[in-house]
Parts: structure tokens; C-alpha cells; sequence
């Protein structure tokens, strides 16, 4: 099993592989900086490809206003969402409840959104701003959302609220579940949060990219490392219940790792 290093760690024994010198510090020497850098390159690349499990977290959305009250955000560190839920549960019996929101496909969405009567008391309608322009939203305020959508990837419209419950739909009263962008801090002492199985990973990589960067020179063996560490990747995309897809949501959420 790989074990997990600083980034102080990774680039020493990245510079023993390319000859390098000794250093105690990430800043110490000009091939130092570059290694840590390159380190810091594969890392990202490795956290927008594989999006595995340890990437994976619960938040809540982004609440705007009530001038528009069934429209939230995707959080800024949010990569992608699998599921929302919206606590339904009535405060005059303090109960929470989350139910899941179900998504709708955004055509789906505003074709029946927009055949509600505005004449209807269960009915308001809204204006957004979109860019320069104006749009006529219209949605239920008489029950919790059902259904969501999204028009640009960030923001995401429900079709209903209660408004005997609230003025518009609330941060805290969302969970979701999706992958979250992984952080990355450049001192020693940085640990890159990959589990046993990317670190290696990440090592390969770096390992094959100093020699390319740096030597300009091929290296077999740390190719074949790299290679067999994605091999294995593959063969194991999870720590828990690794055997289930499930733990996906759906199979449409596992990684692709085919060569393009």
C-alpha cells in the first residue's frame, strides 16, 4: 500500500529518481520548485479526472431571495451535484423531513411551468435577470419542491416552495450530495487528500512527467508504474462496498477511463 506524503516527501524522493539534489525545503533549489510544481499540475489533473469517492461530500446550495424564491445556486468549490433533498417537514411540529427533489430535464421543466395560470392563487410568477434580459418565471408557492432544473449549470430552478413555511427556499433546509473541488496548499508540510490507491497515482505521474519536463527524457519503467497505478485505479474504484455500482448513485456517474 502506498503511503500517504507531504508534498516536501514527494518531491524529495522525485529528485533522488532524477539525480537531483538534496534539499530540506520545496523552495530550496530551481529543480526543487519544479518538481513540487509539476507535483502540483498532476494533482489537479488526477482531481478532474477520477472522480472517485473521497471526492465526494454533502453541502447545502446557495439560497438567493425572495424576488426570486425558488431559484438557488450551485455552490463555487462544487463540481457536480448527484442528488438534492429539501426539508419539508412543517415547523409547527418540528419535524425534519427531506425528501428528494427529483431533477427534470430543463425542456420538461419550463414547458410545464409555463402553462400555470397566473390567475391562480397557488401560482406566483417572478422576474429574473438573465445577463441584460428579463425573464417571466412562474412556480407553485403552495407545497415543497418536486422538481428542479437547471438552464446553465450553476443555477438551479425548483418548481415550487410553501409559502406558509417561507418567503423562499433556504440554504439550511438543503442537502445534497456530489463531488466538491479538491484544495491544494504549495508548503512542506501539504498532505494532497488522495486515498493509498491515487497517491500512487499521483507519484507515477509526476515521476513520468519530470523525466518528459525536466530530462526531457522518456523514463520505461515509471511509464509502466503509471500505467499499472490506472490499471489498478480501474479495478477498484472504492475502499467501501468497492464491488457495487451503486455507490454511485447510477452508472451513468462512473468514471471513464478510456483513452480518447
Amino acid at each position: 500500500m502506498a503511503m500517504k506524503r507531504t508534498l516536501l516527501e514527494l518531491t524529495q524522493d522525485l529528485l533522488v529518481s532524477l539525480d537531483g539534489d538534496e534539499v530540506t525545503d520545496i523552495a530550496e533549489t530551481t529543480e526543487a520548485a519544479q518538481v513540487a510544481s509539476i507535483v502540483r499540475q498532476c494533482f489537479y489533473e488526477i482531481a478532474s479526472n477520477y472522480e472517485l469517492p473521497e471526492h465526494c461530500t454533502f453541502f447545502e446550495l446557495t439560497e438567493t431571495s425572495a424576488s426570486t424564491p425558488v431559484v438557488m445556486t450551485k455552490p463555487t468549490d462544487v463540481i457536480n451535484i448527484t442528488w438534492i433533498k429539501y426539508d419539508n417537514g412543517l415547523s409547527a411540529e418540528g419535524v425534519t423531513q427531506y425528501d428528494e427533489v427529483l431533477f427534470q430535464p430543463r425542456d420538461e421543466f419550463f414547458r410545464i411551468m409555463d402553462t400555470l395560470r397566473e390567475d391562480d392563487d397557488s401560482v406566483d410568477t417572478f422576474t429574473k435577470t438573465i445577463s441584460s434580459d428579463s425573464f417571466s418565471f412562474k412556480c407553485y408557492n403552495d407545497r415543497s419542491p418536486s422538481y428542479y432544473t437547471t438552464y446553465d449549470d450553476n443555477t438551479i430552478v425548483f418548481d415550487s416552495y410553501d409559502d406558509s413555511e417561507e418567503t423562499y427556499l433556504r440554504k439550511n433546509k438543503t442537502w445534497c450530495f456530489g463531488v466538491k473541488e479538491q484544495s491544494w496548499t504549495h508548503s512542506n508540510s501539504f498532505v494532497p487528500p488522495l486515498d493509498h490507491k491515487l497517491s500512487n497515482l499521483l507519484f507515477q505521474k509526476a515521476k513520468t512527467q519530470c523525466f518528459a519536463e525536466l530530462k526531457q527524457t522518456e523514463n520505461p519503467l515509471a511509464l509502466r508504474k503509471e500505467r499499472r497505478a490506472e490499471l489498478t485505479l480501474i479495478k477498484n474504484k472504492a475502499d467501501i462496498n468497492a464491488d457495487n455500482t451503486w455507490y454511485y448513485y447510477n452508472s451513468r456517474q462512473l468514471p471513464n477511463y478510456g483513452r480518447k
